[in-house]
């Protein structure tokens, strides 16, 4: 994906593999992206799939520019249909159907599941056949983040 390294990981196991979710924060099309990289085992060695999961983009909300595709979070649910949360301060959370392998997703079905100028670092806690619990973190100008937790309906 080229950058300058990976951060903000989300390592998840299936399909018999470890799958790498994270954040190249300088992409060469400009602005971060999420990738995977995949692996036999959790020390790697780790194999990049090429191409970006979620690719640099503008806001889609505001079509501000250098939309922030950060914080990568992967989960399973009840019939087997993985998805992707990702995310930042300015663009919110939104939470894209995976394919069956995990290498990509798919635009499309993008969902905002939190606000923009508010809520980043999204983490799946559970997911049922009703609900999905998520924790998210607050930022705001005027103190420390907390850590709250949501639930997000779209089954």
């Amino acid at each position: 994906m080229g950058g300058n390294g990976y951060e903000l990981t989300a390592v998840k196991f299936f399909n018999g593999r470890y799958h790498m979710y994270f954040t190249a924060p300088n992409t060469l099309q400009g602005g971060p992206a999420i990738g995977v990289a995949t692996s036999a085992s959790p020390a790697g060695p780790w194999q990049d799939s090429g191409t970006p999961v979620v690719p640099p983009e503008n806001n889609p909300y505001n079509n501000n520019p250098g939309c922030s595709a950060i914080d990568p979070d992967e989960v399973q649910d009840a019939s087997g249909q993985r998805y992707l949360s990702y995310g930042s301060f300015n663009r919110g959370i939104s939470v894209r159907k995976l394919s069956a392998n995990g290498l990509t997703s798919d635009a499309s079905s993008e969902t905002q599941i939190a606000v923009n100028n508010y809520f980043e670092g999204s983490n799946f806690l559970s997911m049922t056949a009703t609900t999905t619990s998520l924790r998210r973190s607050t930022i705001t100008a005027m103190g420390p983040s907390v850590v709250t937790v949501c639930a997000w309906v779209a089954h």
